[in-house]
């Protein structure tokens, strides 16, 4: 019986393996990149929304907003060729190749917009700022229409079983990384130039509103495009040449553009932010000192010409001043409307009938209190009840306290009027029995008649 011997397994990858290996990177790569930037697109969705709806009051002849939507869907456009020429299976590989490089181009010049303004802005366009970023940004865009240029992608003689891409994109050229290094030169100077103002010159406090000096100058999303840019010059360098890196480099050039849109948004929505807080705040450096004539430059926050001084704690009194005392209370206090009105409407009958208000008998003053807020039943000669007597407030009455006695008040109770009519006629029909009960003269019987359950027990 014979035994096969195995030797070790090879270290170096077969071309088929090779291309597996490459094809499977480069769709993990393209669905992360994509995912990435969707994401980004849907938050910043409410903001662009705004812009739209306040299309008057957006500033359109400034190349900002401009750039704000040129890096917003352009980079959606190359999220969705991205899918194609790394992840999903096409014939027309150098068509997508090309857009998806003009796309990406696209982003990095309008990064390239909103970065410089920025930075030419907080250095209150001097000339030297100016001529330095305008100069390094025209190098960075012709470096990358020239790396776009030399991409090459070609399809596969025969389409591979199951999934991924079936294209394939021949090696780089030693020079490719030049695009990446004149990004890393650009960004570099942006990030230098705006953390040395930061530092130098302080600025002025903002009004509480969470935007801060250093994300009023977006050092921060200044150094994230430094550290990408220099990430990849450092992958996309041929150290070693290996199938392995130019995979890696394949790979990386979405994520580029992944971060570069995302600071884009970020950038101009600051600017934005702050150019608010300006039209809302006085000047904030005096005049003939904001650099060139031009006067305070839109879309910008432009440093104090002098430090905040420091406040000195040993220079506050322990005893501070006492405060002012507080005004003198006046004798007579100021009487409100409705009370002067009340004090008006009064006269000296209805103070007499307001005394002899309180002598009525229970009996009456449970009838007055039946028809409260109702109009005044008009009195016979013989009643009891006065018409100078002043109708009692109700707190559902709408009328004030100076409308005459027989004005209607506001909407009764629902069947409240049935049973004030009721009560207004048996009203009037013991009004008219006890006068003619009066007008007959009562005998001494009569009058000295009481009942024995009301007779005091000590009455003797």
């Amino acid at each position: 019986m014979s035994t096969v011997v195995t030797g070790p397994a090879s270290a170096v990858p077969t071309v088929g393996e090779e291309v597996l290996v490459t094809i499977a990177a480069l769709a993990i790569g393209g669905f992360v990149s994509f995912s990435l930037i969707m994401w980004d697109y849907i938050c910043h969705l409410p903001d662009e929304a705004r812009l739209l709806k306040d299309y008057r009051r957006t500033e359109w002849r400034v190349p900002d907003t401009w750039a704000f939507f040129m890096s917003r869907y352009c980079s959606f456009l190359f999220a969705i060729l991205s899918l194609f020429n790394l992840t999903l299976k096409t014939d027309q590989c150098q068509l997508v190749a090309s857009f998806s490089q003009i796309l990406s181009l696209a982003v990095v010049g309008a990064s390239g917009i909103l970065t410089a303004r920025r930075t030419i802005a907080i250095w209150a366009e001097q000339y030297h700022v100016v001529t330095l970023l305008g100069t390094t940004y025209v190098v960075m865009l012709a470096t990358w229409v020239a790396s776009a240029s030399g991409s090459r992608s070609d399809p596969l003689p025969a389409r591979l079983p199951g999934f991924g891409t079936n294209c394939v994109s021949p090696p780089l050229p030693p020079w490719s990384p030049i695009n990446y290094a004149s990004s890393m030169v650009f960004f570099s100077f942006i990030f230098v130039l705006t953390l040395y103002k930061l530092i130098v010159q302080r600025t002025d406090h903002v009004l509480n509103l969470g935007l801060t000096p250093l994300n009023r100058a977006c050092i921060w999303y200044f150094m994230v495009n430094a550290a990408t840019s220099t990430s990849l010059f450092i992958v996309t360098v041929n150290w070693h040449k290996q199938w392995t890196s130019e995979t890696a480099k394949k790979i990386t050039a979405p994520f580029f553009i992944v971060l570069i849109a995302a600071m884009n948004q970020r950038i101009y929505l600051n600017n934005r932010a702050d150019n608010t807080l300006r039209k809302i705040r006085v000047q904030e450096i005096p005049e003939g000192k904001q650099g060139s004539g031009r006067g305070v430059p839109r879309w910008s926050f432009v440093t104090i010409s002098k430090p905040i001084p420091i406040l000195d704690i040993n220079l506050i009194p322990s005893n501070p001043r006492a405060p002012p005392p507080p005004p003198d209370i006046p004798a007579d206090p100021p009487v409100r409307p409705m009370r002067k009105k009340f004090a008006r409407s009064l006269s000296l009958s209805s103070v007499s009938a307001f005394s002899s208000k309180f002598t009525k008998s229970r009996k009456s003053i449970k009838r007055d209190s039946d028809l409260e807020g109702f109009s005044s039943p008009p009195t016979s000669p013989g009643s009891t009840r006065s018409s100078e007597y002043p109708r009692t407030q109700s707190p559902f009455l709408t009328v004030d306290f100076g409308s005459p006695l027989n004005t209607p008040p506001g909407l009764p109770w629902p069947g409240m009027h049935k049973k004030a009519a009721m009560k207004q006629k048996q009203r009037q029909t013991e009004s008219s029995w006890a006068s003619m009960f009066r007008s007959q003269p009562a005998s001494p019987a009569q009058e000295s008649y009481q009942l024995p359950s009301t007779r005091s027990p000590w009455a003797s």
